[in-house]
């Protein structure tokens, strides 16, 4: 028997989810994230991150319908349980 749940953060502003699968006893959390440019704030780079490469100065940003951004620069800071993610960026393609 498989059920799902779903979590949204508790802060309205924050577009966050947690999906949660259970298989018998055993719980899958997947944590999605929002990443921003870090010199501003408002300025989202993209949603709904599911993953984050980096290779060298270039970090490629995959959203959970695999849609793909490259950004280059450095990851500032990543808050997995809040969900979001800073870059300094260089250059976004």
């Amino acid at each position: 028997m498989i059920s799902a749940v779903r979590r949204t953060a508790p802060d309205a502003g924050m577009r966050q989810a947690a999906f949660g699968f259970v298989f018998g006893k055993e719980v899958t959390v997947v944590c999605l994230a929002t990443v921003y440019e870090k010199n501003e704030p408002d300025s989202v780079i993209l949603e709904y991150v599911s993953k984050i490469e980096v290779n060298g100065r270039l970090i490629t940003l995959t959203d959970v319908m695999g849609d793909t951004r490259v950004v280059e620069g450095t990851i500032a800071m990543a808050d997995l349980t809040g969900g979001k993610v800073e870059i300094n960026c260089e250059d976004v393609a």
